[in-house]
């Protein structure tokens, strides 16, 4: 069997660097108004709604036929965080990074949308040592914030999304 790996460059090292200082700018922005004494579930909140407050899901690339190699930046946090516009990818690796910096463990669940079978992402979070789904990009609609997907248990998450068999969690 071979593996192969095709690798998609598409900023230069300056442009890195300068892509580097405005996510860091953007996640201080963010950081600098969480409340004090704010427990891991009102952190968790905090950040759901700065992140909806921030991006706008791009349905330009995911219509698009090639989105990750026309969008690249529509899969990532600073799509999200920065240029105000991701797929759900993109929303759930900025919730991550997020909560990671929270200290909040988090990681990412793939599958689809039962209705549509359309491959999917969300965050998996944990918050007073129980697990809970987390789906950003579905209470982003018509740029309104909502709650409905935000720490549902795995069998409320599955009336309505699927989850991959090779997730771990």
């Amino acid at each position: 069997y071979y593996n192969v790996f095709c690798l998609v460059f598409t900023m230069d090292a300056q442009e890195r660097t300068t892509a580097h200082q405005k996510l860091q700018t953007a996640l201080a922005d963010i950081f600098r108004s969480l409340p004090e004494n704010a427990d891991d579930f009102e952190t968790e909140l905090y950040l759901h709604d700065q992140l909806l407050n921030r991006c706008t899901y791009d349905t330009t690339a995911a219509k698009s036929k090639e989105p990750a190699a026309e969008h690249p930046k529509a899969f990532t946090a600073y799509g999200a965080l920065v240029e105000g516009r991701a797929v759900c990818e993109g929303y759930s690796r900025a919730m991550q990074l997020l909560l990671h910096r929270s200290n909040i463990e988090c990681t990412l669940v793939s599958g689809y949308d039962k209705e549509n079978t359309i491959s999917h992402m969300w965050n998996l979070v944990t918050v007073d040592d129980r697990s809970y789904h987390l789906d950003a990009t579905w209470n982003d609609s018509d740029d309104l914030i909502h709650h409905t997907f935000f720490n549902l248990t795995t069998e409320e998450m599955e009336r309505t999304h699927t989850i991959d068999h090779e997730n771990i969690g």
